[in-house]
């Protein structure tokens, strides 16, 4: 295949040293970052600055410490994304650790592997995610879900323009009067998906 270099940011988590032989984990996140509308709407004077929030989506990650207590996950990468006009003013993720069991472990390891197969001959093969909800009408039928109880444990974390060290276009670049077909939000940051006034706690 092609491989295409691609700026970004790299995100990393340590944990703790383990208490219990095995630790079993799962991330989540969430992302906001503060998004301005150069130019200003003749229907609405507040609508130059929003928070525009959102979760990873398809995103599973897994973490495991097997026969290592008192061991840590050291500098274990749990996502990359790609920079963007998201990081022009400042972005933060809100990462989510879950701590679970082994068959949770288990189910969301084979749905990570599922999602990242590259198409070689050294893949895993395709299999069913087999979850622990039920049809009762339907006992044969699959469902693709887990209900799961778990501790959780999160950090935010913050990037601004001024740590990158590569160059990205900003909002005023992606809204200049130069564009072809401005998008709504160059006049009204509301419209975006997940928009909202109100500053998230862990921003």
């Amino acid at each position: 295949g092609l491989s295409v270099p691609t700026n970004g940011f790299s995100y990393y988590v340590s944990t703790g040293p383990s208490t219990v032989n095995n630790t079993y984990v799962r991330y989540a996140y969430q992302q906001a970052y503060v998004m301005t509308s150069p130019f200003s709407s003749p229907l609405c004077s507040e609508c130059s600055g929003c928070y525009i929030v959102s979760n990873g989506r398809d995103f599973v990650k897994t973490g495991a410490i097997e026969n290592g207590l008192g061991k840590q996950l050291q500098a274990f990468q749990i996502g990359f994304l790609p920079v963007n006009v998201e990081y022009s003013i400042r972005k933060s993720l809100r990462i989510l650790q879950f701590s679970v069991n082994k068959s949770t472990y288990d189910y969301y390891l084979l749905l990570e592997r599922q999602k990242n197969i590259k198409g070689t001959i050294f893949d895993p093969p395709p299999a069913v995610a087999i979850g622990n909800l039920r049809d009762l009408n339907d006992p044969e039928r699959v469902i693709y879900g887990y209900f799961e109880v778990n501790r959780m444990a999160e950090i935010s974390v913050t990037a601004r323009a001024s740590d990158s060290p590569f160059r990205f276009k900003t909002f005023g670049e992606v809204c200049s009067s130069f564009t072809v077909n401005v998008p709504p939000q160059c006049f009204d940051c509301r419209v975006m998906e997940g928009a909202t006034r109100e500053r998230p706690s862990w921003f």
